[in-house]
């Protein structure tokens, strides 16, 4: 109860906050299973993931006496964000950063248009645990929405029905 509570300290969704990271942990678990594994490249892998570490260690320090949680989910945010960049420069000679960056794209859009829409509404919430699984359902709601938009707009084949 105590970790819902700090997140949703000082009437800011954490949350929200926190689904940044969320782009980034995709992006890292598809590099990791796609790409750093089958080469062998574990040993690159391992250094982003400690630079990443070590950055938010620093960053937690820097940030939370300040900003507290908030400060927390923002070095959490930045941390993740490194580690992709990191990982990037690592492979950079053999994936096109460009060609990630246009495929990610929408996605990206996908998941921050939930964050934008709920934010304000998120700021005038009260604390609590029926208040964070009422944000949670609602930005879930509106997640799959715009999901569903781009899909029927895209026209993209993953979500049309199989043919058996």
């Amino acid at each position: 109860m105590a970790i819902i509570d700090l997140m949703l300290s000082d009437n800011v969704c954490l949350f929200g906050i926190l689904s940044i990271s969320f782009l980034f942990i995709a992006w890292n678990s598809v590099l990791r299973t796609q790409y750093f594994i089958p080469q062998k490249l574990d040993k690159y892998y391992l250094i982003s993931v400690w630079i990443g570490a070590g950055l938010n260690i620093v960053l937690n320090a820097m940030l939370i006496p300040s900003f507290s949680a908030v400060g927390a989910a923002v070095a959490t945010d930045i941390s993740y964000g490194v580690i992709i960049l990191v990982q990037m420069i690592f492979i950079c000679k053999e994936v096109s950063f460009w060609n990630l960056c246009k495929r990610c794209l929408p996605l990206a859009f996908i998941g921050f248009v939930p964050f934008v829409l709920l934010l304000p509404l998120y700021k005038h919430m009260q604390n609590g645990w029926v208040t964070f699984l009422l944000q949670v359902v609602l930005f879930c709601i509106v997640f799959l929405g715009v999901t569903w938009f781009f899909w029927k707009v895209t026209k993209n084949p993953i979500l049309a029905k199989r043919k058996k």
